[in-house]
């Protein structure tokens, strides 16, 4: 979520659009997310972005797009160094990015200054090895709610919430891919099953899972995905 924090005035910046793309090889995934935001705000705000993220999951790309003109790629540094530059940017004016990780499961990002009327375009890549559902031959593939919240279009302010309407929902896109060492013998989602379509190829190892997007316009839970495949615990391909 991207937040623009002040004393008793916190507020929302609204969620546009949010897109996933991941491949699923065996027992570990590579993530994409995407995340649209705008400042519909008179005043230029400094922000700050949160996502959780699984504690076995690394963090490899970060990139911020504004207005489809600015690019700014993450680049690794010393934490100090990397704060002292982000705070020399902000004070000079400019647009500044700073991703951290504040706790094992959970990163922060200050995105520095978005002018009105911007649009800033958040992009993430990590990659996780994933949970063997021991027994069931399947492994769980989840992503977190917090990556399309419910009130991803709420703003606050002095304690009144803006009303959730149709007018604030945002397209929703999932492309999951899988590439399998094994017959996929079935991919379900409990915690979403009206809303996936399967695609299987003539191989029976490779198969894409998309989202339905009637009627599901958040995550209200985390989106979980049973990948069941023989043989999972023989040795895997890598990417």
């Amino acid at each position: 979520m991207l937040i623009v924090g002040e004393e008793n005035n916190k507020k929302l910046v609204p969620l546009k659009k949010v897109v996933v793309n991941a491949w699923v090889v065996d027992m570990i995934a590579e993530v994409n997310i995407t995340q649209i935001y705008e400042n519909l705000e008179k005043d230029k705000i400094e922000a700050i972005y949160e996502f959780n993220i699984s504690d076995t999951a690394a963090v490899c790309e970060f990139e911020a797009t504004i207005d489809d003109k600015r690019k700014i790629i993450g680049i690794v540094k010393e934490a100090e160094q990397a704060k002292k530059e982000y705070k020399e940017a902000i004070n000079q004016g400019y647009g500044a990015y700073l991703l951290e990780e504040k706790k094992s499961d959970i990163f922060k990002c200050s995105v520095g200054n978005i002018m009105p009327g911007q649009k800033v375009e958040i992009k993430i890549k990590y990659v996780i090895e994933m949970q063997h559902d021991v027994g069931a031959e399947s492994v769980r593939f989840i992503l977190p709610a917090t990556i399309a919240p419910k009130y991803g279009s709420y703003v606050f302010k002095h304690k009144k919430m803006h009303l959730y309407t149709d007018s604030d929902h945002f397209p929703l896109e999932f492309i999951i891919n899988c590439r399998m060492s094994s017959q996929i013998d079935s991919i379900i989602s409990p915690s979403h099953p009206k809303h996936i379509s399967k695609y299987e190829s003539d191989g029976q190892s490779i198969a894409k899972v998309t989202l339905n997007q009637e009627k599901l316009y958040y995550l209200e839970t985390d989106f979980i995905l049973l990948i069941k495949s023989r043989d999972i615990d023989k040795p895997r391909q890598s990417f």
